[in-house]
Parts: structure tokens; sequence; C-alpha cells
């Protein structure tokens, strides 16, 4: 068993191991020791998730879990996810943490707003009053307008005829703020615009799956989805089948991620360049040669 100073010390060499603590039963002690809670939640904020229930309640804890990661509101106790400072000190760097806030707080005008400047998303967090409150909307959407595509239908039109927002600008705007949902629904016209589906594949890439076929077609379009887009997703599989018998546009996916030769026409999963191409990021996409 390793001793007090020795568990320490691992923590600060490496911050995310305080969870392979938790599966030694003569370990438990550690989550509820002050000094190493601390030392661990300000190398890793994420070790919060770790600590008793008694140090999720601790505020001093708390605060400076957050400061070093505004994700983890949610590993702190009841309490303290009502309290005006530490929520406070989350939303300003990621808005998205008033999910994680009282129900008392997300209906608080001032600290709603202060997470719509860094995360548009937050709006959906907010109480249900507030959300449906006309005035406070059109406030919130004059300084952040992308909350456009998380507002009620009936406010919507409102909203946006009191910006004096085109049907366009209205589109490009929940595009950007939820850009797979947006551009799946959106009409024919508008996923045959090459402004609007730029907007959504900037931001995520295999949404080019929602594109019309004609920009389906296009290599700048698709250059930008791969070039966006995760190593989970693969725009490739999207593309016209002339750009997946392009090979600047195969190697261009390949390169990102092997297992887009799977989507590459059968002339091109023949071409030993590309296979050697995309197996140095996965070794196994030999199996669709």
């Amino acid at each position: 068993m390793m001793t007090r100073p020795q568990i320490i010390e691992a923590i600060i060499k490496s911050p995310k191991s305080l969870f392979l603590y938790k599966r030694e039963i003569d370990s438990r002690w550690i989550f509820d020791d002050h000094e190493i809670i601390t030392i661990a939640v300000k190398e890793h904020g994420g070790n919060l998730e770790y600590a008793s229930k008694q140090l999720q309640n601790d505020r001093d804890i708390v605060q400076i879990a957050i400061e070093s990661n505004p994700y983890v509101l949610e590993y702190a106790s009841e309490r303290l996810r009502g309290d005006h400072l530490i929520v406070s000190l989350a939303i300003e760097q990621w808005g998205g943490a008033l999910e994680h806030a009282s129900e008392k707080l997300k209906g608080d005008q001032e600290l709603v707003i202060r997470a719509l400047r860094t995360d548009a998303y937050a709006f959906s967090f907010a109480s249900k009053g507030l959300k449906e409150d006309h005035d406070f909307a059109l406030s919130a959407a004059t300084i952040n307008p992308l909350i456009i595509g998380f507002v009620a239908p009936e406010l919507k039109e409102k909203i946006c005829d009191t910006l004096g927002l085109s049907d366009k600008e209205i589109c490009l705007l929940q595009v950007k703020s939820n850009p797979d949902v947006a551009l799946r629904n959106a009409t024919e016209s508008y996923q045959d615009d090459f402004e609007i589906v730029m907007a959504a594949i900037s931001q995520q890439g295999d949404t080019l799956e929602y594109a019309s076929s004609r920009l389906q077609d296009d290599f700048e379009l698709l250059a930008a989805a791969i070039d966006t887009d995760n190593y989970a997703h693969i725009p490739l599989k999207y593309a016209s089948a002339r750009l997946q018998d392009n090979k600047l546009a195969v190697t261009l996916a390949v390169e990102k991620n092997g297992h887009a030769l799977e989507f590459a026409s059968e002339r091109l999963k023949n071409d030993k360049d590309l296979l050697s191409r995309a197996m140095v990021t996965s070794v196994h996409a030999y199996q669709y040669a």
C-alpha cells in the first residue's frame, strides 16, 4: 500500500490517476482527504468526480476544480450548484455549465445572459419561465443571435421580425448553433445553398449528408468537411460518386481517417499509394482494398 506522500507525488505526476484508487478498498480514505483532493482537483478538475460527498460540498475545493475545468460543476453538491459565485465561475468559462445549476439559478436573468455570451446552447437550459418570456428572449438574441436555433417556434417569428432578419439569415443562425438538426430540417433550396451548407460543415463535417446532390459533388465543400470533422465521422461517405473516384479527394479523406478508404470507388480501393496512406492513420484500412 502506498504511503500518503507517495500518493500525493503520484497524483501530481499523473493527475488523471486518482480514479485508479477507487478500485482499492484500502485506499478509499483518499477521497475524503482534504489535502489530497485539493491537490488532485487543482491538477485536474475532473478529479472532483471521485471526491467524497463531503468534499464535493466543500466550496474551496469545488472552486479550485471549476477554475481548472468548468465542465465539473455537475459533480458539485446540490448546495453548491445553487451557489451564485460557484455557478458564475463555471458559466463564464463555459455557458453550457448552466445545465447543472439549480432551478433557481436557471431562472436568474443575469446569470443566463452571462452564460449565453459563451454558449448559445445555454438558452435551452434556462428556466421555462425565461424561455417563454418574449422580452427576455429578444434581449438574449440581441446579445447572442445564435440562440434563434433554440427559441420556441412561437417566439422565433416575433424575435426575427423585431431584429429584421431574413429567412436565410435565420437559417444561417440555426445552422451555426445546431448544424446537424438545422441542415437536416432545412428546405431543399437551403440544402442547395453553398453558404448555408458551408456554415454547417465548417462545424460538423458529416452534415454533408443533408446537402443537395449538387453540393455533395462540390470538391471545396468536401475538403472543408474532411478538414473540420473528427475521426469518428467520414464525410467521404456522403460525397458524390465522382468525388469518391477523385484521387485528390480520397487522399485528403484517408490521410485524416484510413477507414475512409471504404467509401472510395472500386478503382481507387486498388490504388497501392492510397492504401499506403490510409494505413498510416489506420492499420485496418487494408480490409477495404
